[in-house]
């Protein structure tokens, strides 16, 4: 759905908006001119909070929150946490996230992150304090941030 915007400007020989977008002009692949395209890794946010991001395969987790979803916030406010290790997961592979893959790509994980630091300088300043108040926090690897547990793939 991103993706239709850009697609039928491109089209209709319109201007796309000076903002950048998450979309891209997808009529090369609809016409099988190309058979995949390259794109700029996709931001995910709760709220103001950063989460995760994809690019290609890939998903990276990078944060979370202390309660889990559609739950009752815990003592002290609902916070988001910059997990001290992030989480890799290939989604051609594994679309149910259920398999770590980051301490076996760590070309990825650093591939990624960058990404993330080079497309948040775009957001705006409450999406880039957002993240800062979220790094600065320290977690403590005794408490559970309501996150499921996942395996790590072997």
């Amino acid at each position: 759905m991103l993706d239709i915007f850009p697609t039928v400007t491109k089209l209709i020989g319109g201007t796309l908006p000076p903002k950048p977008l998450d979309g891209i002009d997808i009529w090369p692949l609809l016409t099988c001119q190309k058979a995949s395209l390259d794109r700029e890794a996709l931001l995910y946010f709760d709220n103001w909070d950063l989460q995760c991001a994809r690019w290609k395969e890939w998903k990276l987790h990078v944060a979370r929150h202390n309660s889990s979803t559609y739950s009752a916030a815990p003592a002290g406010g609902r916070r988001n946490f910059v997990l001290p290790r992030p989480e890799l997961y290939n989604l051609a592979l594994d679309p149910e996230e259920s398999y770590d893959v980051a301490p076996s790509h760590p070309d990825i994980v650093a591939e990624i992150q960058s990404r993330i630091a080079k497309l948040l300088t775009d957001f705006p300043e409450p999406v880039q304090q957002a993240y800062a108040e979220s790094k600065a926090r320290k977690v403590d690897p005794a408490t559970p941030t309501g996150a499921r547990p996942r395996p790590t793939a072997n």
